[in-house]
């Protein structure tokens, strides 16, 4: 990953404005926790070629191939809120996906994104004070998922052309810029710009949690992010830690 080329292409006035570049690293969003608040800087993204102990949402592990696709953490400072930030982190991917590639992503509540009803991306948001960490993975160039093969897909194996992952990346951290200062503005807005790219509100779906399994209905997504679902014609609220989603196709 040239940061060079990066710097040279963003268009942001802070989100990627500074760079901490790493070869390889366990896990940037890790590396991003033990960086002390007096050196942090709002929009400090850190890059990393390959991670060893990459993570998802519910402690799942993160494969990549070193050099292969785009691995980072963003630092946000100061938010007024940060339950959207899923579903910002997902409308950029799937823009830039489809600005840099043209071909049409979509996104999974809460924190996917799919390509062919394969996923290519996902992020993880943690939080610590007033300090916001989107840890975000791209399958960019890799070409092996292992067991892995039926759920995953990248821009590689879906075109067969090798991508220049800056290129990716620059065009994310602008979209990024812009829609959090909508996001300060209209939460409704960023919801309604999401909602163009799923597919799965109105259908039924396969929730799991850490108790049980089931199937429900899914009927809207709130200004919170929460999902609304029906069940039983019951209307519950569920919010991402909760639950894993399964789209019936």
């Amino acid at each position: 990953m040239n940061s060079t080329l990066i710097e040279n292409l963003l268009k942001t006035k802070e989100i990627g404005r500074q760079i901490v570049f790493l070869k390889e690293i366990d896990s940037t969003n890790l590396f991003a926790k033990e960086i002390t608040s007096n050196t942090i800087t709002n929009g400090m993204i850190i890059i990393a070629d390959h991670q060893t102990e990459g993570k998802g949402r519910r402690g799942r592990t993160w494969i990549d191939e070193g050099g292969a696709n785009i691995l980072c953490s963003l630092i946000l400072t100061n938010l007024k809120s940060t339950s959207l930030l899923p579903i910002i982190a997902g409308i950029s991917i799937v823009e830039s996906i489809f600005e840099c590639t043209n071909l049409k992503a979509e996104c999974k509540w809460p924190n996917d994104v799919l390509l062919n009803k394969k996923k290519i991306s996902g992020c993880l948001i943690e939080q610590i004070g007033n300090i916001a960490i989107i840890g975000i993975g791209i399958n960019v160039n890799q070409n092996n998922f292992g067991d892995l093969t039926n759920n995953a897909t990248s821009l590689f194996n879906e075109t067969g052309i090798k991508w220049e992952r800056e290129v990716l990346l620059v065009n994310l951290l602008n979209r990024m810029e812009t829609l959090l200062s909508i996001y300060e503005i209209s939460s409704s807005e960023i919801i309604d710009l999401w909602k163009k790219y799923v597919t799965f509100i109105g259908k039924e779906v396969n929730i799991s949690t850490e108790i049980e399994n089931y199937s429900a209905t899914a009927v809207d997504v709130n200004e919170e992010g929460l999902l609304i679902i029906r069940k039983d014609n019951i209307l519950q609220t569920l919010t991402a830690g909760d639950v894993s989603l399964k789209i019936n196709l």
